[in-house]
C-alpha cells in the first residue's frame, strides 16, 4: 500500500497449485509496475508469485475483506500476447515449464516469474532441463533470461553434459555419520 498509485492491496497464501504461494491483490496500479517496484525493495522469496488486479473487493457481512471470495489468479498470465513455440527445443521447454508451474499453455515470451515461478521452482526446472536436454543450465541464466525463448537460446549455446541422477545408497542396518551429524 505504500507504493504510489496503489489504492488498496491484500496478500494471501493460496494452495491452488498444490504448494503454498503468495498471491497479491491490488487496486489502482498496473500489476507489472507493482512487481517491478517490489523487486527493488524486497528479496525474491518475499515477492508474491501471483498478482491479480481487482476493481471491487468482496466484503463479508461484517464489512471485512472476504479472503475466501477473492478470485484465483489467472495461471495463464499474458494470454492475450501468447506466442506459440516455433521449434522442438521451445516446445519441450514450454512443456517443462507447464509441469513445473502447474499451469499452461506457456508462450515463448511468457516470463517464468510472472507465471508464478520462484527460486525453488527454477531449481526444479534446471533439473528437468538437464534430464530432457542433457545440458547443465546455470541458475543465474533462468533469472537473466526468464522466457522460453531466452532459455532455448541458452540451451543451444551450451555443450552437452550428460544427466546423472544420484544413485541410492545400498541398503544397510547402519550408516556412517557425516561431520555435520557428529
Amino acid at each position: 500500500r505504500n507504493l504510489e498509485g496503489v489504492q488498496e492491496a491484500a496478500v494471501i497464501t493460496r494452495t491452488d497449485s498444490g504448494e503454498a504461494e503468495l498471491c497479491a491483490y491490488i487496486q489502482g496500479r498496473d500489476k507489472n509496475d507493482v512487481r517491478a517496484q517490489l523487486a527493488l525493495v524486497l528479496p525474491g522469496y518475499m515477492i508474491p508469485a501471483h498478482f491479480v488486479q481487482i476493481d471491487t473487493w468482496p466484503i463479508t457481512p461484517s464489512g471485512k475483506l472476504d479472503r475466501k471470495a477473492l478470485p484465483a489468479p489467472d495461471g495463464a498470465a499474458g494470454q492475450e500476447s501468447y506466442k506459440a513455440p516455433r521449434n522442438l527445443t521451445e516446445m519441450k521447454l514450454a512443456r517443462l515449464w507447464e509441469d513445473v508451474l502447474k499451469n499452461g499453455p506457456v508462450g515463448i515470451t511468457d516470463d517464468f516469474f510472472d507465471r508464478g515461478g520462484h527460486s525453488l521452482k527454477a531449481t526444479a526446472l534446471i533439473s528437468r532441463i538437464a534430464k530432457a536436454f542433457g545440458v547443465q543450465v546455470p541458475l543465474k541464466d533462468v533469472f537473466a533470461r526468464p522466457t522460453v525463448e531466452g532459455l532455448a537460446s541458452v540451451i543451444r549455446e551450451l555443450e552437452e553434459s550428460p544427466y546423472a541422477a544420484i544413485e541410492p545408497a545400498e541398503k544397510r542396518d547402519t550408516y556412517l555419520v557425516s561431520s555435520a551429524q557428529k
